[in-house]
């Protein structure tokens, strides 16, 4: 890696205080799936940083040229009018105004030096800006967390996702590239709506600019459908073996914890809210 990089990039890590790469977020040990925004996504990014370089450096070309020409030819034309209407001391001030013309090479050496200078902390943005990007999925929950001045992280449980889109403009169809947008319900209070209408509140998790969104919309829907399975208990808990009523042989209730009718009764429950859940996800 080049040491001009590593160097920008510690200082601008360093000023801008961007926090350490994001924990993973509640699942299963060995669920975790960490994905990063297209290799593409990043040479998009560096040849519109260098294209807007080029372009202003011409820019700045053209007009020093121009200055200077005007300059040159403005200063002799003006002065010799300025003698020939007899105006001598705005003619002197004219030839002492002329003798600062030197200044404009100084300047154009500070345009010059400041355009170099920070060639090297812009291009550290835009790298940054791609590495930056993180896309952690468990078989519970989603967190994203990308940007460098407004860094935003959030975490999405799989049990509240009600929609996955994936969104290619021409560019990024061209590049391999697309968006795959999460969205989720809201937890909270739910405003009120035209009519009296409930509004469910919903919540959108973008990931920007991947090269496998497919692969990963059809590992978020497998995961959604076991987690859909598994009712309200995880996708890995395995159910039990054997009815909560205390009657199998070595059986040993907790502590302050009364078997028998207790135990049928929680555990009809606990079907109850399974089955209240299952309606939730259908719907």
């Amino acid at each position: 890696m080049n040491p001009i990089f590593v160097r920008a990039r510690s200082l601008v890590l360093r000023i801008l205080r961007i926090p350490p790469d994001p924990s993973p977020p509640a699942g299963a040990l060995g669920s975790l799936r960490v994905f990063r925004a297209g290799r593409n996504y990043y040479r998009l990014r560096f040849w519109i940083w260098a294209i807007k370089h080029a372009l202003a450096l011409v820019a700045f070309l053209v007009t020093l040229f121009v200055l200077h020409q005007a300059l040159h030819s403005g200063f002799d034309s003006v002065h010799r009018r300025l003698v020939a209407k007899g105006k001598r001391q705005a003619a002197a001030a004219m030839n002492h105004a002329e003798s600062y013309v030197w200044l404009l090479p100084v300047f154009e050496c500070l345009g010059f030096g400041f355009a170099f200078l920070q060639l090297p902390f812009s291009y550290t943005l835009i790298r940054l800006d791609y590495e930056q990007r993180w896309y952690l999925v468990t078989d519970r929950s989603l967190r994203l967390r990308y940007g460098l001045w407004n860094v935003r992280e959030m975490t999405l449980s799989f049990a509240n996702v009600q929609q996955i889109t994936l969104r290619q403009g021409p560019v990024q169809r061209l590049l391999g590239l697309g968006d795959l947008v999460v969205t989720t319900a809201g937890g909270g209070s739910l405003p009120m709506g035209e009519h009296g209408r409930v509004q469910t509140p919903w919540h959108s998790g973008i990931l920007h600019s991947v090269d496998n969104a497919e692969e990963i919309r059809d590992l978020i829907q497998e995961r959604l459908r076991l987690l859909k399975t598994a009712g309200l208990g995880d996708a890995d808990d395995p159910e039990p073996s054997h009815p909560l009523d205390g009657t199998r042989p070595g059986f040993s209730p907790p502590c302050g914890v009364a078997s028998g009718e207790t135990l049928v009764a929680a555990r009809e429950l606990l079907e109850e809210i399974r089955a209240f859940r299952r309606e939730l996800t259908v719907e």
